[in-house]
């Protein structure tokens, strides 16, 4: 269980923020060429970019995981 538990939050938290972080090092790399007063907000933009593409991947990753009926987190009863 504890093992199931760890890899959810794993995808849960751990893809978007490398996602995120993967998109200002791609848009520093690409918009460090240019010569505009935008270049950190393009970044950034880069980044959210990145980051709303990641969390369409974890939501494929958790309809896999649906359909393999892996159940990773089960409420046992309500406190």
């Amino acid at each position: 269980m504890q093992k199931n538990v760890m890899k959810y939050v794993t995808i849960i938290y751990m893809i978007p923020f490398a996602f995120l972080i993967l998109g200002i090092v791609v848009g520093n790399s690409l918009f460090s060429g240019i010569d505009s007063t935008n270049n950190e907000l393009m970044i950034f933009g880069m980044g959210i970019l990145f980051l709303a593409v990641s969390l369409v991947v974890v939501r494929i990753i958790d309809k896999v995981f649906a359909k393999k009926d892996e159940s990773i987190i089960v409420m046992t009863r309500k406190l």
